[in-house]
């Protein structure tokens, strides 16, 4: 086999190599999402059993995004000191032990160190599978497959959904088998360990150029040589403190501002959907079922927009979808204030939740294309944390809402949530889609 010099796997073709990373990557996405999306479904039952109010749920769901927040620089700060694959592992043992550990809480105390831990674990895999994805795709398909990927693993929401439907009716301590059920991720880790390879980007920054080019002849099946590959700026091995402090440095304060300061705007936003649809809904004076019905069908959206977006994500250099979508998802939330219909309400809903995921991955994947790779997950982790501060402020500021304005009022906020960032990003972000990380 006569070696070629190549850039890493850009102008490569996808292999099966690949789709069994990518497969590993959406059944992890699959048991994240149903731990995270679960406790939406299941409040009013803990409610019920723990004899809590809105406040109470808002007081958990806050230390749950303060555990994401944790989970953002930390697990960002891991992946790119002990690379990718670890950092992914790592994340799949403690939010699948967590989400057990939620299961047989008896307390709100135990419940809410358990559900921040759980937040913890998750954005500990994200902050490891978004850059992961992007390093060891091919430039020409980066786009479509972090959103088929991530299209896949959603799945894991509609299913949660329907076994919520099922079970939750059944019994008042039937929303504790919801959290044993996604403790079956840690099959995961065992699959990661044999499926994946350390990111030859993140091995060329580390100065370990035999260990990258035999990733990249085992994955794409082109011996390639990587002597002469476009090195990105900023030389290898950089200290914590430049992987900390690189963001805001001149050469890329502007783009850390850019990425950044919209999506701490839309985090709160796609939050109020995830976390408090069953609850709203039956303040409305829907029953049980029906509050599950409505919060089940809007879910369904999630894996079709991710469908969609995988296949439309890479036009307008990725900026055109993210600002469209994000002005249909402002007005959907004023429309569903004028529902009044089961019906109708699952109708919009599914709309809106489609386009809220669709929009969130490829704002990741932009995110993940925005940076060089010596501060890839630095960057990412800075956007996670902040979008989960703001969130987790929001959790505490969503019931008082709801008792000031009612329906009307959290979705009229919802609105405004969304257009801010969409007007921003249409001013000032860039163009990425489908162009080397290199040149970005």
């Amino acid at each position: 086999m006569s070696r070629v010099i190549n850039n890493y796997f850009d102008g490569l073709q996808v292999t099966s190599r690949h789709k069994s990373i990518y497969f590993v990557i959406m059944f992890a996405y699959f048991f994240e999402q149903f731990d995270n999306w679960n406790f939406g479904y299941v409040v009013p039952s803990i409610m019920q059993a723990m004899h809590l109010d809105m406040s109470a749920i808002g007081t958990i769901t806050f230390w749950y995004f303060i555990g994401m927040m944790t989970g953002s620089i930390i697990g960002g700060i891991l992946a790119d000191m002990l690379g990718r694959k670890n950092a992914f592992q790592l994340g799949v043992l403690i939010f699948s032990g967590s989400s057990v550990v939620c299961g047989f809480a008896d307390n709100i105390h135990l419940l809410t160190v358990a559900r921040a831990m759980t937040g913890f674990g998750v954005m500990c895999v994200n902050m490891s599978a978004i850059p992961y994805l992007t390093e060891i795709s091919p430039a020409e398909a980066r786009g479509k497959w972090q959103n088929l990927t991530a299209a896949v693993g959603m799945i894991g929401v509609p299913v949660v959904g329907v076994l919520c439907r099922i079970v939750l009716p059944l019994s008042t301590d039937a929303w504790r088998w919801v959290f044993y059920a996604g403790g079956a991720g840690v099959l995961l880790f065992f699959g990661a360990h044999r499926v994946l390879l350390e990111s030859p980007r993140w091995l060329m920054a580390r100065d370990r150029r035999a260990e990258a080019e035999s990733v990249v002849r085992e994955i794409s099946g082109v011996d390639v040589e990587l002597s002469q590959v476009k090195l990105e700026k900023g030389g290898v091995k950089p200290p914590l403190s430049e992987m900390l402090l690189g963001l805001f440095s001149r050469e890329y304060i502007r783009t850390s501002l850019v990425v950044i300061l919209p999506f701490l705007i839309l985090g709160p936003a796609t939050y109020i959907f995830q976390n408090w649809t069953t609850t709203l809904f039956k303040s409305q004076g829907f029953s049980l079922e029906d509050s599950l019905t409505i919060t089940l069908f809007m879910q369904l959206g999630i894996p079709v927009g991710l469908f969609a977006f995988s296949y439309l994500s890479e036009l307008g250099g990725r900026k055109l979808p993210i600002v469209i979508s994000l002005f249909f998802m402002g007005f959907s939330g004023l429309a569903i204030t004028f529902c009044t219909t089961l019906w109708e309400f699952c109708f919009v809903g599914f709309l809106i939740m489609g386009c809220i995921q669709g929009v969130v991955y490829t704002y990741l994947a932009y995110t993940s294309e925005s940076f060089p790779t010596k501060i890839r997950n630095t960057g990412l982790a800075v956007l996670q944390a902040g979008c989960r501060i703001t969130t987790s402020l929001s959790q505490l500021v969503i019931p008082g809402l709801y008792a000031a304005f009612g329906f009307s009022g959290i979705f009229n906020t919802f609105f405004l949530l969304c257009i801010i960032p969409a007007v921003f990003i249409a001013l000032f972000a860039k163009r990425t889609a489908g162009r080397p990380l290199e040149e970005i």
